[in-house]
């Protein structure tokens, strides 16, 4: 389509009053429109900018919606870039903030001027939405918007969009720091806690260049209701700044631990945790949450796991993963047992073997035994002696359950039958190794565990 013609359907189409309804689909309209008008801006956004300088003033603003989005991450001339910004920007009641401040922020690389950065600014901090916080709860018999999740109300709505595209510009040039500062102090005071979710993101970003201001910054964010705390955004500033500052955010970690929110709990948790492998300071925040409830417990667990190869003191790390190998909790026993997705990093007589040794003894290994066996077959250093004990656990533990095909313990009985099968072909000069990869096989056949009727068919052959 030409530009006249765009321009005609444009006038033509006002609103969505004019479609055709078809069985499979809805044709016609100004949404409608709008949507080809977006694709084809993306393939020629110079073309499309300079057509949203000239539309009518009473075009629906659905088309100048369509170009601004379009227009996204485009490379657009800088002086192109202002015109549309500026008219899109001025359009009665400002209804583009969802997408102004995303488009004008994707050409950051190119040095915004102070006139763009101030559109950013208003929509950060003056646009009305969102006016209230529907993620609270929905209408009577329906559920909450946006899931109930404040940071995915936050990221759909106008100020919060404006404040995380601020984030990203932090991110890209300390000058953009240099603009924003300014309005930071006010940001972080947002009545809606949706958006502090994503000022939070600009405070992650601002410790590239002040960190005592960006924590400053974070605390007064964070001096709001509790639910807050459960952001993801939260968690990844404490992540960044705990180890160097953890006095400073001490009082923060120590109200989420105490929280109402299970999710601030257990980001807490996590948090205490991960410190606490390395910094002694923190191990009565960590001890805190490895003598709480099941979510804090839960969120040590991941941590400790994932870190029991890499902790800068093992000793603490294995000792308190350990003790969550019967942690009352199945959910804590199943998450600290994933710790075997390091299994191909334990070599016999490493620093591993003790947790190893702990864990097939513990409840935590009847309820991870199909990962255990699964992650083993890929392992080229640990004992075939090993493997027979945590077979020989298996058997005891699960008994005929090993045959049950609805269940995971079918699948670990039959990688452990391939991995026996594995260590019998290599212990050709071990005759007493053998004769316990046999016993084993028995014990397999007996109750029914799956796939050792097959590994025997290949042994015989």
């Amino acid at each position: 389509m030409s530009d006249s013609q765009w321009m005609s359907a444009i006038r033509r189409y006002r609103d969505d009053s004019e479609k055709q309804w078809f069985e499979d689909r809805v044709l016609g309209g100004a949404r409608e429109l709008a949507g080809a008008l977006e694709a084809r801006t993306k393939a020629q956004p110079e073309r499309f900018a300079r057509l949203l300088l000239t539309l009518p003033e009473d075009a629906n603003e659905a088309y100048y919606g369509a170009i601004v989005r379009g227009l996204k991450d485009s490379a657009l001339p800088l002086d192109l870039l202002a015109r549309v910004a500026e008219r899109a920007h001025h359009r009665p009641g400002r209804p583009h903030g969802h997408w102004l401040p995303q488009t004008i922020a994707s050409h950051g690389g190119a040095q915004l001027s102070p006139e763009l950065l101030d559109m950013i600014a208003w929509y950060a901090t003056e646009d009305p939405d969102p006016t209230d916080e529907h993620w609270r709860s929905g209408a009577a018999g329906e559920e909450p918007a946006d899931g109930g999740d404040p940071r995915f109300h936050g990221i759909n709505s106008v100020r919060g969009t404006a404040a995380h595209a601020i984030a990203s510009l932090i991110a890209q040039d300390v000058v953009y720091w240099g603009y924003f500062s300014q309005f930071l102090e006010r940001m972080v005071c947002d009545p809606s806690v949706a958006v502090r979710t994503c000022v939070a993101d600009a405070c992650i970003e601002i410790l590239r260049y002040d960190r005592p201001l960006a924590i400053g910054l974070f605390l007064r964010l964070c001096d709001t209701e509790d639910v807050l705390l459960a952001a993801r955004s939260i968690e990844k500033f404490i992540y960044y700044t705990a180890h160097t500052d953890l006095e400073s955010l001490r009082p923060i970690i120590e109200r989420m631990l105490e929280s109402s929110q299970g999710a601030a709990r257990k980001a807490a948790a996590r948090q205490a945790t991960f410190v606490a492998l390395s910094h002694e300071s923190a191990r009565a925040l960590a001890d805190a949450a490895l003598n709480g409830d099941a979510e804090m417990r839960q969120g040590a667990a991941e941590v400790l796991a994932l870190n029991v190869l890499t902790a800068p003191d093992l000793s603490y790390a294995h000792s308190r993963l350990i003790e969550l190998f019967s942690d009352p909790d199945v959910t804590v026993q199943r998450l600290a047992g994933d710790w075997t997705r390091r299994l191909k990093e334990v070599a016999e007589g490493g620093a591993l073997v003790g947790v190893l040794e702990a864990y097939i003894k513990s409840p935590a290994f009847r309820l991870t035994a199909s990962n255990f066996f699964r992650r083993m077959e890929g392992t080229a250093d640990i004992s075939p002696a090993l493997l027979l004990r945590a077979g020989q656990r298996f058997v005891d533990v699960v008994g005929t359950d090993a045959g049950n095909v609805a269940g995971t313990n079918a699948f670990a009985a039959e990688q452990l039958s391939e991995l026996v099968l594995r260590a019998y072909r290599q212990a050709e000069d071990a005759p007493d190794l053998r004769r316990e990869c046999l016993d084993l096989f028995d014990r397999l056949l007996e109750v029914g565990g799956y796939g050792a009727d097959k590994a025997i068919e290949a042994f015989s052959r």
